[in-house]
């Protein structure tokens, strides 16, 4: 561009203009975490402000160095994400939906053993999978095959075994021992049954 000023001459200027190219994410892939029947979105991204890249719609973290992995925190096996990817340029927006493509050898995980002593580590009997099941139910006998426990709607939040029972002998914290297990998804599969080591 030319500037003119009258009486005192004209003055010139070039400018260029950089056109950065858009975020795009060129990958997608799941981490498959089988124990706690979870997963984790992993997306890599390049393009735009690396130093400036935003994702949105699941907490995680982005690598500081090229390749530029965000990483999500773990996702219930039966849940879905859509998360926005861009930069702070606002020049684009990338979003991208899913959901788990794990396979298990079964839906859910039953652990061998819990310790509800109250030191807040193990306190509570979590399923993993369960969340994607909500018309289950859950029932605990002792070895004499009396009912201890038993719940519909099993979801490792509001409605989990704390290791007592008000079915018990003596009602309350059931002692250290062995009890089994009966749970039904409600989805019309085989129940699964088994052992979990009650630690106290």
């Amino acid at each position: 561009y030319v500037v003119v000023v009258p009486s005192c001459g004209s003055d010139t200027s070039f400018v260029a203009v950089r056109i950065n190219e858009g975020v795009a994410v060129v990958d997608t892939f799941i981490t498959c975490i089988a124990r706690d029947r979870t997963y984790r979105l992993n997306l890599e991204i390049s393009g735009g402000d690396a130093t400036s890249y935003v994702v949105t719609g699941l907490p995680g973290t982005i690598t500081s160095a090229a390749p530029f992995i965000f990483t999500s925190e773990p996702l219930l096996e039966s849940a879905t994400y859509a998360v926005a990817v861009r930069d702070g340029n606002y020049c684009n927006q990338v979003t991208i939906t899913g959901g788990s493509d794990c396979n298990y050898d079964a839906p859910i995980y039953v652990p061998e053993t819990f310790s509800p002593n109250g030191d807040g580590i193990n306190d509570l009997l979590v399923i993993p999978g369960m969340e994607g099941f909500p018309e289950n139910t859950v029932t605990i006998y002792n070895r004499w095959g009396n009912e201890l426990y038993s719940v519909s709607g099993y979801n490792n939040r509001s409605v989990l075994w704390d290791g007592r029972s008000a079915n018990a002998l003596i009602p309350g914290d059931l002692p250290t021992g062995t009890y089994y297990y009966v749970v039904d998804l409600g989805d019309g599969s085989d129940a699964y049954k088994g052992f979990i080591y009650l630690n106290r």
